[in-house]
């Protein structure tokens, strides 16, 4: 899925993303997060990852481990004062397949989107000398 979407895989988290997830993480009470199965790419200015993540959920009797996908982006520059967004989890429903591909950026719309570049320059005015 990863070469389909023109973005890299990795197996772990080398890219150390725990703890950034681990703050904005949109399950209130959720512990011991664990991110394994990372897709990670450049998107306009971000870098944009989708991830497997599984914790725990539940205070006192029924504690249950959860896994979802996930995904957020942060800005490639770290100097500017972009906020990174928010944590998003793909919907319960479906195999963990579905939930990647819900949250994966689509090899149409990347495409699409370096074409439009690619013609956005060509059809820049040259500036006179």
């Amino acid at each position: 899925m990863a070469t389909e979407l023109r973005m890299t895989y990795s197996q772990f988290d080398s890219l150390r993303l725990t703890p950034r997830v681990a703050a904005r993480f949109p399950i209130p009470g959720a512990a011991n997060l664990r991110i394994t199965d990372v897709i990670y790419g450049t998107e306009h200015d971000r870098y944009r990852y989708v991830f497997r993540v599984e914790f725990t959920v539940g205070v006192v009797r029924p504690k249950r481990r959860r896994v979802r996908i996930g995904a957020f982006a942060e800005p490639r520059e770290r100097g500017r004062n972009l906020p990174p967004s928010p944590v998003l989890l793909a919907p319960e429903k479906g195999s963990l397949v579905d939930q990647y591909r819900h949250l994966a950026p689509t090899a149409a719309a990347r495409r699409q989107h370096a074409q439009g570049e690619s013609a956005a320059a060509a059809t820049k005015p040259t500036p006179p000398l």
